[in-house]
């Protein structure tokens, strides 16, 4: 019951952190960073499982969506920052 928990638990985290995209230039970083690095070793030593495919599964296609999302928040500054030079 823990490898559910803490995969359920890694997913659902993943998802919400995936939103950190919205930061222009590094928000997919970010994400790497804290999804990545932080979270996901700490949830497997707390639910005892190891890294497995549906656990890369979930973080590749987050930090798709997060690199989504940075990219368009990118292109949103870069034109705010050309029209504010005119």
């Amino acid at each position: 019951m823990a490898a559910a928990s803490g995969v359920l638990l890694i997913g659902l985290v993943l998802g919400f952190i995936a939103y950190v995209g919205l930061v222009p230039f590094g928000g997919a970083a970010i994400y790497w960073l804290i999804g990545g690095k932080l979270l996901i070793p700490k949830v497997l030593a707390w639910a005892g499982i190891s890294y497995a495919w549906p656990i890369a599964v979930l973080f590749w296609v987050n930090f798709a969506f997060a690199i989504l999302l940075t990219v368009v928040t990118t292109i949103v500054a870069i034109k705010m920052i050309a029209d504010l030079s005119r």
